[in-house]
């Protein structure tokens, strides 16, 4: 039975993580985006990751404008 998409990528990015070399206890990062759907969805998937911290997200315009994408974002992260 395959696994589901969102277990294969976070299994990806994990092998990935060790393969280069990187400490296994986590990752952390800073997420810049114009969260329209595709970032938004992004947003999603790396907070349902148990060892990936998003320690900033910062918004700026780009598929929408710089207030919208800050409300967006907002709205992911409250909900996740």
């Amino acid at each position: 039975m395959a696994m589901p998409f969102s277990t294969q990528c976070r299994a990806s990015v994990a092998a990935a993580w060790r393969r280069d070399g990187c400490d296994t206890g986590g990752m952390e990062l800073v997420v810049d985006t114009d969260t329209g759907i595709d970032d938004a969805l992004a947003l999603m998937l790396i907070a349902s990751m148990p060892d990936v911290a998003m320690v900033t997200v910062t918004t700026t315009h780009g598929n929408c404008s710089t207030e919208s994408s800050t409300a967006n974002a907002r709205l992911v992260l409250d909900t996740c």
